[in-house]
């Protein structure tokens, strides 16, 4: 069995063509490029060149969905304290008062 010659496969990992609609700089990757990509055994992360590719996707809430989390948060908080002080007979209505 030959050796692997990482320096080479490392120089011809992307591919000449790239499809129409790509962002300029992105390229497909070559069939020798893709020895570069690997799967760890155990965790099953993605490597590219030993390196990890780590994706990520941040929500960010727009104004009034921020808003909307802070009302339903402070209402939620708020029956948790009603309900709490009922329970613990803070008022003297006892836990199973009827109204």
């Amino acid at each position: 069995m030959s050796e692997t010659d990482w320096n080479r496969i490392r120089q011809d990992r992307l591919s000449d063509h790239r499809p129409d609609g790509w962002p300029e700089g992105v390229n497909g990757i070559s069939l020798n490029g893709l020895s570069l990509l690997g799967i760890h055994e155990r965790t099953g992360k993605l490597y590219w060149d030993g390196k990890e590719i780590v994706t990520k996707r941040i929500v960010r809430l727009r104004g009034w969905e921020v808003v909307l989390a802070i009302v339903a948060t402070v209402s939620a908080a708020g029956m948790f304290a009603l309900d709490l002080a009922r329970t613990l007979n803070w008022w003297g209505l006892g836990a199973f008062a009827s109204g």
